[in-house]
């Protein structure tokens, strides 16, 4: 059910808002927020824009990468996955490695799949294409 933010379904209990935490102890309960979004003005041109968006994107994707055990990536053909797999792929293949990518079809799913404005078409097809260009090992 839809509810007002900062509410619930249940009387007498408060949502707690996001970025904010609630600290219980035996004198009584407080919220405090931990973070804050804050505006500022927007000094770049459309192509600085982009660089930082992309620049920001790589090196929070890189940052996941580390460590000593294979990673994987879900792979649904959207842009999210396709940007996010395409990043990891080419950071593996600098270290002469293959990223594993998964994508979820339903059994029958081109059968009795519906097109609609939301999802005109299966997203299937586009994983397929998507992990073909970035070179994942695709299962």
């Amino acid at each position: 059910p839809a509810v007002i933010p900062g509410t619930t379904v249940y009387k007498g209990i408060a949502e707690v808002k996001p970025a904010q935490y609630i600290l219980v102890r035996e004198d009584g309960i407080t919220k405090d927020m931990y973070w804050e979004l804050k505006a500022e003005e927007f000094n770049e041109s459309k192509e600085e824009a982009v660089e930082h968006v992309r620049d920001l994107l790589i090196d929070s994707i890189k940052r996941q990468l580390v460590g000593d055990v294979p990673l994987c990536t879900f792979l649904s053909g959207g842009l999210d996955s396709s940007a996010i797999s395409a990043i990891a792929a080419e950071e593996y293949r600098k270290k002469n490695k293959i990223l594993t990518t998964y994508s979820i079809d339903y059994e029958d799913n081109e059968k009795y799949f519906k097109s609609s404005l939301f999802q005109p078409t299966s997203d299937q097809h586009f994983a397929e294409i998507m992990a073909e260009y970035i070179g994942s090992n695709h299962k």
